[in-house]
C-alpha cells in the first residue's frame, strides 16, 4: 500500500462520532438500514463531511481480536469511500452472526452499505 494514498484520505478525529450525545442523536433522529450483520443508523449532519461511529458489543462479537478486525475493516472502508458519502453521521451496530463472516465478504457488504447510503 502506498503512503501517498493514505495521506490523501485521512481518517481524523473530526470524522468520528466520539460523544455519547452524538450517538444518541443519530439513534433518535436518524433512519435505519439493515444489511447482513449490521444495523446502520444514519442522519444528515450540518457539516461538510461524513462522520462514523461504531458499536460492536462484546455480547455480539465475543473476542477482542474479532471486534478489532471488524472495526479496522469498517474504518478502512469508510476512509476509502468518504469522498463519495454525503454529509451523514453513520453508526454501525453489530448483530449476531457478524463474527462468522469472512473478511472479503465483509468488505463486499461494506461496499453495498456505501452505495445504499449514497442513494438514501
Amino acid at each position: 500500500m502506498d503512503y501517498v494514498g493514505k495521506l490523501s484520505l485521512p481518517f481524523s478525529r473530526g470524522q468520528r462520532l466520539t460523544k455519547p450525545a452524538e450517538f444518541q442523536l443519530v439513534f433518535r433522529q436518524g433512519k435505519r438500514l439493515k444489511i447482513h450483520g449490521f444495523i446502520i443508523h444514519y442522519r444528515v449532519n450540518n457539516l461538510t463531511h461524513p462522520r462514523l461511529g461504531l458499536a460492536i458489543a462484546k455480547k455480539v462479537v465475543k473476542t477482542a481480536v474479532q471486534r478489532n478486525s471488524i472495526k479496522r475493516a469498517i474504518r478502512e472502508s469508510f476512509r476509502q469511500n468518504q469522498e463519495s458519502i454525503s454529509s451523514l453521521d453513520i453508526v454501525f451496530v453489530a448483530r449476531h452472526g457478524l463474527s462468522n463472516i469472512p473478511l472479503n465478504e465483509l468488505r463486499a457488504i461494506l461496499f453495498k452499505v456505501w452505495q445504499r447510503l449514497n442513494n438514501a
